[in-house]
């Protein structure tokens, strides 16, 4: 599974630098399933090209907004929650 995220990643260009919403709402839910794959957060960092700092702040932020039922949120990250939630 880790290796179709990071594939998905790169297909899509979400290891670019981009900080618009849209990029950063799905490289945040990404981040989060692929730390629960086990992978740690330099690796994630890595794929992402960020640091882990920025990681473990886009897990914390991706958790808060499943927590809180964000319907912006969802919106954004909708086709990736089809792909890869049902794990």
């Amino acid at each position: 599974m880790k290796e179709i995220i990071i594939k998905y990643v790169e297909e899509n260009g979400l290891n670019c630098k981009s900080r618009h919403r849209e990029y950063s709402y799905r490289r945040m839910f990404l981040a989060g399933l692929l730390h629960k794959e086990g992978l740690t957060l330099q690796a994630i960092a890595d794929i992402f090209n960020r640091t882990h700092a920025t990681i473990i702040h886009a897990i914390r932020t991706d958790q808060h907004f499943i927590k809180t039922n964000d319907s912006v949120y969802k919106m954004y990250i909708q086709k990736e929650l089809e792909l890869f939630a049902p794990l």
